[in-house]
């Protein structure tokens, strides 16, 4: 079975799963994390792995992708973060890290609500650097072969990034912490 986890073939949840772990492949990896296939909400999509135990605090990569002036920003994205300006650190900038167009590991991670998630974005922009740089750490130990899941909404007043993924994708947020108890098995071609 070939897995597109844009358009996601089997919806069946973790607990029956139609994919065998063999068949899970190594889109994109690090010596930290590497990007696989994972079981959301049951349907299957993209997410981020422990390649080996992760330390909290340990920076996993960082956010690539095209910046973007916030007015350029003016259609809807999943994969838009937002950062701040090297060259005046009170604006913000939009980093388009969509990983179909740029080889962008951290566009990978999938939502967790904060309480839940394993990794968080930390923007370590510097006034008068080249470009925004925002980081992906471990928020939490992680094991080896566990999802990392952030919290896209962690800063906001509510939960807009949660609120338009439900409205825009046809699965659900999970609401806890179920996913870091699955360990998974490296994709065979891991890299």
């Amino acid at each position: 079975m070939n897995v597109d986890l844009k358009v996601a073939q089997a919806k069946k949840g973790p607990e029956n799963m139609t994919c065998r772990q063999s068949e899970r492949r190594c889109l994109l990896s690090n010596s930290r994390i590497y990007a696989s296939h994972t079981c959301v909400g049951g349907v299957w999509m993209r997410g981020l792995f422990a390649r080996r135990d992760l330390v909290k605090g340990e920076l996993l990569c960082t956010y690539d992708g095209e910046v973007l002036a916030s007015s350029e920003a003016n259609y809807f994205s999943e994969y838009f973060m937002t950062a701040r300006n090297p060259q005046d650190l009170r604006r913000r900038l939009v980093i388009d890290g969509d990983p179909d167009r740029f080889e962008n590991l951290a566009g990978y991670a999938n939502f967790a609500a904060h309480e839940f998630a394993n990794g968080i974005f930390m923007d370590e922009t510097t006034r008068g650097g080249v470009r925004p740089y925002v980081c992906l750490r471990a928020r939490v130990d992680t094991a080896k072969g566990t999802e990392i899941r952030v919290d896209y909404d962690m800063g906001s007043a509510g939960h807009p990034y949660r609120d338009m993924m439900e409205a825009h994708a046809q699965w659900s947020v999970e609401q806890d912490d179920t996913y870091r108890k699955v360990v998974w098995d490296d994709p065979p071609d891991l890299f």
